[in-house]
């Protein structure tokens, strides 16, 4: 017995090497999808990944908990900015957790969200824990909402860094111009480069950039893209690298924080004088 048990164990342990050796594959596989997937295809897979992720066994363990809390930089964020009323826009809203949170301080708050799924745990949940938020199915693309309706707009978790390409996400907080008010604020985190890369992922970038100028690659690759597990991320170079990509959005920075990887915006317009226009009636109805 003393034999098998050493077999088996020495069996085990080959395919444990195995398994490390294909998800190591798969992994450095996924590394090159950003440069042969258009944005678009990008953007499906993502969203792909999430359909996994929110499934009935993963809503029903929402809606157990009974509260929902905000990170200590969104809890820095509502009380520097004396964030306490209005109309805030939240997208990529997930199971709600920033939305009721928000709106449980007082404000009135619309999570959007492309996930069906997540839009129907985040109602439940909202509605069993009496917090006013609401939460629409939409396209981040496609907002159903008119001209300076919100006060706030949260890109919340990694939503930004999801957006694949600089171009795609420049005209898409440019877009966001359209429904805020001239004193509105646009909060919103980002991935950035923590840790050194290793000589292997040195070398897929290197490889990246050579691919990227063949025919028919995706043009819009840039250092700092990947996708792991079916899921689009850009991580941020340098302090300098977020910077540029936002200056060119037409929006206005008014605070950058690379440590914490956060970022507040304003309204290209915004005066002192504007500070009393009132947000118009919301378009979209409520789930």
């Amino acid at each position: 017995m003393h034999i098998a048990g050493h077999l088996i164990y020495l069996f085990a342990q080959c395919l444990e090497s195995v398994g490390s050796l294909f998800r190591f594959s798969a992994g450095l596989l996924n590394g090159f999808l950003p440069v042969f997937l258009t944005p678009a295809r990008l953007t499906q897979l993502t969203q792909k990944c999430y359909r996994k992720t929110y499934t009935e066994e993963f809503s029903a363990r929402i809606l157990t908990f009974d509260e929902q809390h905000l990170t200590p930089w969104e809890t820095d964020i509502l009380g520097r900015y004396n964030i306490r009323s209005g109309r805030m826009l939240v997208l990529g809203a997930g199971s709600g957790r920033e939305t009721i949170a928000i709106a449980r301080r007082g404000l009135e708050v619309i999570g959007v969200e492309s996930n069906d799924m997540a839009v129907r745990t985040a109602s439940s949940l909202a509605k069993h824990l009496g917090a006013r938020a609401h939460f629409h199915h939409a396209d981040f693309l496609h907002l159903p909402y008119g001209p300076a309706s919100f006060d706030y707009v949260l890109l919340s978790s990694t939503m930004y860094s999801a957006i694949p390409g600089m171009s795609l996400r420049q005209a898409w907080l440019n877009n966001l111009l359209r429904l805020l008010l001239p004193t509105s604020l646009v909060i919103l985190s980002f991935e950035t480069r923590q840790a050194p890369r290793s000589r292997l992922g040195m070398l897929r970038i290197r490889l990246n950039q050579i691919l990227a100028k063949l025919p028919g690659a995706n043009s819009a690759y840039q250092i700092g893209d990947n996708c792991t597990d079916g899921h689009f991320l850009h991580e941020f170079q340098d302090e300098e690298d977020i910077r540029r990509e936002l200056v060119g959005t037409g929006l206005v920075i008014m605070e950058l924080n690379w440590p914490r990887g956060f970022a507040i915006l304003t309204h290209p317009l915004r005066t002192p004088e504007t500070i009393a226009i009132p947000a118009r009636k919301l378009v979209a109805r409520s789930q």
